[in-house]
């Protein structure tokens, strides 16, 4: 019996699963050159932000969906379905299919936040370091060469989303170590 200021000991942390996108590397800096490839001459800074915006809503609610109906289709096909989506919403007159395909290379080539290499050495000292990402692999690829993490786990390779009702990317993770 627990008497009331016991607590169970708890196992020691031997893992840290970290994202990628919007941790440790800026995806948002560089948004407005990317959208003005998409927009052309219509590009103004708060049509940037409006299509970023309108976009990343099409897109969560996609990745929302899967996740609920427990499927799975590729980032890039999400992808270009949230484009053909926000074009027609927005009036852009940008082929989708290519659009995703610039979005996957934009993603691969963002540079990472000038802390996150320093705060991953702190980390990698105690813990071991496994990198947890819903991007496809083409966007994560030279990310994960860069820094030597133990293991590196994406949607595409696990053919689920992280957010998943049923746990299942996480739960890999878990089988895996």
């Amino acid at each position: 019996m627990l008497l009331p200021y016991e607590r169970p000991s708890m196992p020691a942390i031997q893992l840290v699963s970290v994202d990628l996108f919007d941790t440790l590397v800026d995806i948002k800096t560089g948004r407005h050159s990317l959208w003005q490839t998409f927009l052309g001459e219509t590009s103004t800074p708060a049509r940037v932000e409006q299509a970023w915006t309108l976009t990343n809503q099409v897109l969560f609610t996609a990745l929302d969906r899967l996740n609920a109906a427990a499927t799975y289709q590729s980032l890039h096909t999400v992808l270009q379905a949230c484009f053909t989506e926000g074009f027609a919403r927005l009036q852009v007159a940008f082929d989708p299919e290519a659009a995703a395909r610039v979005a996957a290379r934009y993603h691969a080539q963002r540079p990472w936040f000038p802390d996150a290499v320093p705060w991953l050495e702190g980390v990698r000292r105690r813990y071991r370091l496994c990198l947890a990402s819903d991007a496809d692999e083409a966007m994560v690829g030279e990310h994960v060469r860069r820094y030597p993490f133990d293991r590196c786990f994406t949607s595409e390779h696990l053919q689920v989303y992280k957010g998943d009702a049923q746990n299942r990317f996480f739960g890999a993770i878990v089988r895996h170590y």
